[in-house]
């Protein structure tokens, strides 16, 4: 475990924003310390150190589930709903095989980018609870999460059996094919522990890998297809995460998500909408037969709708065998579910080798931290994660002293704070293009320290004109031009009723990752070689071309993922947010912190407000559709070229999961974003 340092005592802070239904104050949270990590660097090979770990781990805990179900299924939420927030709305795991098919009418990217536009489909609602809360995209798996909870499990066990769920019911997204990162915060200790799960390059990947051509002489693709996967690391995560922090046997953990695959999963309404809106893809050369086999329906050659059913066999044959692995992970990186993995992308003409799982490498590191005004600490991962570019751009906009209500302040103030806020963004992602993996380009570290003092944000603060936004990218520091836009991310906020909590982000990548399903073992694959720079291209996320982003084989390519945790002076955690839309993550949680911390709206306010986003490059502002026109005129008059999301080529949304923990009234409230139409669940 990573070694501490104390901070002195601080007096109490005052709530940083307004919650719907202020109770009395809780007297029994008094003045604790609070500590935080000292740099440490861990690399736990897998069969080494976790191996031995896993030995002791399972001689304290066993695998018997003799004692716990494996899932009761039971429902435990005791909430109080602050908006359409009845027990009747939640979604109930599936219990029913046979389904009422729906026509399928989302064949349109503008029907999509309007529904997220507008919270759809109900805005986001926000639901107190008295002692622990979990939010995560998908209803069902944030039930899973509470229900974890209720059998004594952790924090990590609840936030491992929600990714795991999220994975079967929105395998689109996330999965055991994809990554993670996951920040971790330690009452007992006030400690922050950071999980690097983030994928690698296979060790026969190069730099030019994309220049070839494949088996059909067609030019090999960073966005689909068997070349475009890295090294999975959400499994090693998870065990990682799991050996220091776990309390329910790993196999417990399990039971949702293989009882989901094995008895099926009713596709929800957005899942149904991302369907429509990828059928070109999923029904085309992009996507293989394994992907169509579980996507397209039979008797209408057409993507499944709402409604419909999938069942997946294999993918539970796999949790089943994963979760009665007596090391965890060893039959994934190092045994016969690797092994069928490994078979499945070389039939396919791909490189992933046995050596590249066996050689994969979790990394648990101390955090990076930023001090924010009320005695506040906001943490995160340092490069390749997005969590740096989050931190530089809070340090500006700490500089504007804001603290007034939303509400009282005049549209020319708004419209100011709209200004400032886009052109921070633009420094921020100016120095994106710079980043990269620390272990390949030390540089990238430098630089991330550079961007974490609040010296270097001043100076950029200096250089925001209050009137005018400029067109030139290098007067923002940026070295690129670029353009395109997508996504595939899944986020989950966890706190439990002993003050520990958890942000873990997970993806694919873009939306159905590679477009490729192993089929031995059921997993999606994702594609986050086009997170590497691989052309002279943007990638798919509109992410300019950046040398110190080129592949090199066990590299990680940079991310946009940003799980983050603020951790008051008494040693509270107070905000687990996170959340999905490549870009967009950084830019969505930025919208919505400044939002809470500045000018004091409650998270239904924070969340169901439209968000601006600005990535440098294009050069342009994305806003959402119920963004107030008056606002977007003004801003235009200022300089900033104004897009609605949503427009050809541009990706509709921001989807962010948050709880807070509230030390006025004693009560956690979670969201879950409603452009996802998701709820939170709790006790």
């Amino acid at each position: 475990m990573p070694q501490v340092t104390e901070q002195s005592d601080v007096a109490a802070e005052e709530p940083f924003f307004r919650q719907p239904a202020a109770g009395p104050k809780d007297d029994s949270r008094g003045s604790l310390h609070h500590h935080n990590p000292k740099p440490q660097y861990f690399r736990y090979k897998l069969f080494g150190i976790l191996s031995v770990l896993s030995v002791s781990a399972l001689i304290l805990l066993g695998l018997s589930t003799s004692s716990r179900t494996l899932w009761s299924g039971s429902d435990h939420r005791h909430d109080h709903s602050t908006q359409h927030g009845s027990e009747a709305e939640v979604e109930k795991p599936v219990k029913r095989l046979k389904v009422q098919r729906q026509q399928n009418s989302t064949d349109d990217f503008d029907l999509l980018a309007e529904r997220m536009a507008a919270g759809w489909p109900r805005g986001s609602t926000v639901k107190a609870y008295d002692s622990q809360a979990v939010a995560s995209d998908v209803t069902s798996c944030s039930t899973v999460g509470n229900d974890i909870l209720n059998l004594n499990g952790s924090a990590a066990d609840a936030v491992i059996a929600s990714a795991l769920c999220m994975g079967v019911v929105h395998p689109y997204s996330s999965g055991l094919g994809g990554g993670v990162f996951i920040m971790y915060y330690d009452r007992a200790s006030r400690s922050v522990f950071t999980v690097d799960g983030r994928e690698t390059a296979p060790l026969a990947a190069t730099e030019e890998m994309f220049n070839k051509v494949d088996n059909n002489s067609l030019p090999l693709s960073p966005l689909f297809g068997w070349h475009s996967l890295c090294v999975p690391g959400e499994l090693a995560g998870m065990w990682a995460l799991h050996q220091r922090f776990g309390r329910l046997p790993w196999a417990e953990l399990f039971g949702p998500a293989l009882k989901l695959a094995r008895e099926g999963v009713t596709i929800t309404p957005f899942f149904g909408t991302v369907l429509a809106f990828n059928k070109k893809y999923l029904l085309n050369v992009r996507a293989d037969e394994n992907m169509r086999e579980l996507l397209i329906d039979k008797e209408t050659g057409s993507t499944l709708v709402e409604g419909d059913v999938i069942r997946m066999p294999v993918l539970a044959d796999t949790l089943e065998t994963i979760a009665n692995d007596p090391f965890g992970v060893r039959e994934f990186y190092n045994g016969s579910i690797g092994e069928r993995i490994v078979k499945d992308v070389q039939e396919g003409g791909g490189i992933l080798q046995m050596e590249d799982l066996q050689n994969y490498q979790v990394l648990v590191e101390a955090p990076i931290a930023t001090t924010l005004r009320r005695n506040l600490t906001l943490y995160g991962l340092g490069p390749p994660s997005g969590n740096v570019l989050l931190h530089y751009m809070i340090n500006i906009l700490e500089g504007y002293n804001y603290d007034q209500p939303w509400s009282e302040m005049s549209d020319d103030e708004k419209v100011l704070f709209y200004h400032r806020l886009l052109e921070t963004m633009k420094f921020g992602f100016a120095q994106r293009t710079k980043l990269a993996d620390p272990a390949f380009i030390p540089t990238a570290k430098e630089l991330a320290e550079k961007m974490l003092n609040p010296i270097t944000a001043e100076e950029a603060r200096q250089k925001i004109n209050d009137t005018q936004a400029f067109d030139d990218p290098a007067y923002y520091g940026g070295e690129s031009i670029a353009e395109v836009n997508t996504g595939g991310t899944a986020h989950v906020s966890v706190m439990d009723n002993e003050g520990n909590a958890v942000s873990y982000s997970t993806s694919l990548n873009n939306i159905f990752g590679s477009y490729r399903v192993s089929k031995s073992t059921g997993i999606m694959l994702n594609n986050h070689m086009d997170d590497f720079t691989t052309t002279d291209q943007p990638n798919i996320f509109g992410v300019p071309p950046s040398k110190a982003n080129k592949i090199a084989p066990g590299k990680r390519p940079q991310s946009s993922m940003t799980p983050a945790l603020i951790v008051d002076g008494r040693g509270y955690a107070r905000v687990v947010a996170g959340g999905s839309g490549g870009t967009r993550i950084v830019t969505g949680i930025l919208n919505i912190l400044t939002r809470i911390l500045y000018f004091k709206e409650d998270l239904k306010s924070a969340l169901n407000a439209p968000r601006l986003h600005h990535q440098l490059f294009p050069a342009e502002v994305e806003y959402e559709k119920r963004f107030n026109e008056a606002h977007v005129d003004s801003l235009r008059k200022k300089g900033h070229k104004m897009v609605r999301s949503g427009a050809p080529q541009k990706y509709p949304y921001s989807a962010v999961e948050v709880v807070y923990a509230n030390t006025t009234d004693g009560k956690l409230y979670a969201v879950s974003d409603g452009r996802k139409g998701g709820l939170p669940d709790g006790l």
